[in-house]
């Protein structure tokens, strides 16, 4: 059977002499590992679409472990201009290491396809601190998979305001009145930020203080792992940067 899609390549890896299998997040197939036969010879007409972050239209034909590519076009190139910028482009490793993780065993993953492309191209556009563009990113990713952290008021009683802590077993941010053991205080200018880039409030975001970005960004990587139950191999190197 013979299936057309589109996606965002999540990750490469080189198979034989000169295949490569790619792993997609698509919009209507799941997520798809699919062989691209003879990409690494330098004859080959598409192996350069088919670098990770580029969005593809691809067709491909159903095999029994692994489907084969047939026909690529490129949408958007998105790979080869994040990795100018190293802090774009660990940022974008790690939305992508999360998207694989995230939609594994889903079978409908249009909305994680569209978020990680929107989310790969504000990188590419410069729209924020690319630090806060990964931390919107992880919120609403892990709102589609169900795990979204209460931000804009209380975990616990649904205060709005004075969210000086948050608490990964408790779903988010908390006031003082509900923290409790395990609760760690971040004060309301991070919670705040991270409630901003959540919702996608760039004009906010963006006047940040440094000290109040780092930390919303690492809180966000933090509870993303948290919620995932593992270590997301690509942070530690985007930490170096961040």
């Amino acid at each position: 059977m013979t299936f057309r899609d589109r996606a965002v390549i999540l990750r490469t890896h080189p198979i034989g002499e000169a295949d490569r299998v790619l792993t997609l997040v698509t919009i209507a197939h799941g997520q798809v590992r699919a062989v691209a036969k003879g990409v690494r010879r330098t004859t080959s007409s598409f192996g350069a679409r088919l670098e990770a972050l580029n969005v593809i239209d691809f067709q491909a034909h159903r095999g029994r472990s692994l489907d084969t590519l047939t026909q690529v076009e490129t949408i958007a190139p998105l790979g080869i201009a994040l990795a100018a910028s190293y802090d774009h482009y660990t940022a974008a490793s790690v939305m992508a290491e999360t998207a694989l993780r995230l939609t594994a065993d889903d079978p409908d993953t249009s909305g994680h396809y569209r978020l990680l492309y929107g989310a790969l191209a504000a990188l590419r556009r410069r729209v924020a601190d690319p630090r806060l563009v990964l931390a919107s990113y992880l919120l609403r990713a892990l709102g589609c998979s169900g795990w979204a952290p209460a931000l804009a008021s209380c975990a616990g009683c649904g205060r709005g305001d004075a969210l000086d802590f948050f608490s990964f077993s408790a779903g988010g941010s908390l006031c003082a009145g509900c923290a409790r053991l395990g609760a760690t205080r971040v004060g309301d200018a991070v919670t705040g930020l991270l409630a901003d880039a959540a919702s996608g409030r760039w004009e906010h975001v963006r006047s940040a203080e440094e000290t109040t970005v780092s930390r919303a960004a690492q809180l966000a990587s933090a509870y993303t792992q948290f919620q995932l139950e593992q270590r997301l191999k690509s942070v530690p190197v985007w930490e170096r940067g961040a």
